[in-house]
């Protein structure tokens, strides 16, 4: 999986324009958040990158950073599957285009992995932060 599923969807104005020449690489983004509407269809993933935009947006001026978070949610979920699955950072995530028009999202791999698919994909939350630095 390449940089180019990130180009499945659509980023708002401010983040498109920073990210216009190259999306974060998808390789360099961390999972970190995960949330399955109890009370309707979607699904909530949130990502970590340090790929930072080459022309951070203006309403980041100001902001120390070396890190963007973002949250991606799929509306109309179908399919979910989850068997024996734990979140971790390092918990591989795959996005394809499906044949019938769906996103095929995949957490995790082996025998076990959290599968959905929906139509649409969105981000609904950017935020710049300071990351703590790894030892």
């Amino acid at each position: 999986m390449g940089g180019d599923c990130l180009r499945l969807i659509p980023f708002p104005g401010p983040l498109r324009e920073a990210y216009a020449a190259a999306s974060p690489r998808w390789e360099a983004c961390r999972l970190t958040y995960l949330h399955l509407d109890e009370r309707g269809t979607s699904v909530t993933v949130g990502l970590d990158t340090t790929d930072l935009p080459a022309v951070p947006p203006a309403a980041w001026h100001g902001e120390v950073f070396n890190a963007v978070q973002f949250f991606l949610r799929f509306d109309e979920v179908r399919h979910l599957r989850a068997t024996g699955w734990t979140l971790s950072p390092h918990t591989p995530l795959t996005l394809a285009a499906g044949r019938d028009g769906m996103l095929e999202v995949t957490l995790g791999e082996g025998p076990f992995p959290f599968t959905f698919h929906a139509p649409t994909a969105r981000v609904t939350t950017v935020r710049p932060y300071l990351a703590a630095c790894s030892p």
